[in-house]
């Protein structure tokens, strides 16, 4: 069984992390609808309808007031077009949810990164705790689909840069299969996301310099 021989410290964080989840969807499920959402919604509708005709059609394109062609859509329009897959007709609820399981797992992400570097789940759990006492956090977990989707972008890249460079010299490409979708789901929402690219550059360059001059490792190796 998973939990048996762990220890009460890692119970008590896989059950922090559980009730993370329920504490997000609860307060999620019934989420005022933003100012900007209505806008975000239709132009997303576009989107589908662009990428379903082929680009024949090009209402998505057309945005001289809102600009939002040129705005990341990607998870507006993934939520919406799943929406209308499985028939869900509280269109905003799956939205606000969907954003809850985002955020949890920024939580989630955060929590790892921590404990593996304090190597402490002590330090994990008080994690999972200032995520939640955060009103701004908890605030944007409930309906913002842009800031909550690009945090955990990053937060999930940052994640796998951590297990890639700790492994280094040897190469992991586990890790650096799943940081490409990581950077390229932070580009589709804001251009932004091309920093997760140079963060990931500069600190592998920096670690592999460090290694080399201190003696520490000849050549680079391939793993996994």
């Amino acid at each position: 069984m998973f939990f048996r021989n762990r220890s009460a410290t890692d119970l008590l964080f896989y059950y922090s992390v559980f009730l993370a989840l329920i504490i997000l969807l609860s307060t999620s499920w019934d989420a005022p609808i933003s100012g900007d959402e209505y806008v975000h919604v239709k132009q997303a509708k576009k989107n589908i309808n662009y990428i379903t005709s082929l680009g024949e059609d090009k209402e998505a394109l057309d945005t001289p007031i809102s600009r939002l062609k040129h705005y990341g859509q990607s998870f507006d329009t993934i939520t919406t077009w799943l929406a209308g897959i499985f028939e869900i007709n509280n269109l905003y609820r799956f939205r606000h949810l969907s954003n809850a399981v985002v955020a949890w797992l920024i939580i989630l992400f955060t929590s790892l990164i921590t404990a593996k570097i304090s190597k402490s789940k002590f330090a994990a759990i008080i994690t999972v705790i200032l995520f939640l006492v955060s009103a701004r956090f908890m605030g944007h977990a409930m309906n913002n689909l842009k800031d909550i989707p690009f945090a955990f972008s990053f937060i999930f890249s940052v994640y796998f840069i951590f297990r890639f460079i700790v492994k280094l010299p040897k190469i992991s490409w586990i890790d650096l299969s799943l940081l490409i979708p990581g950077i390229a789901f932070g580009i589709s929402i804001r251009v932004g996301g091309l920093l997760i690219f140079a963060y990931f550059i500069l600190f592998t360059g920096l670690y592999l310099y460090f290694l080399f001059i201190s003696g520490e490792i000849k050549k680079i190796q391939f793993s996994d």
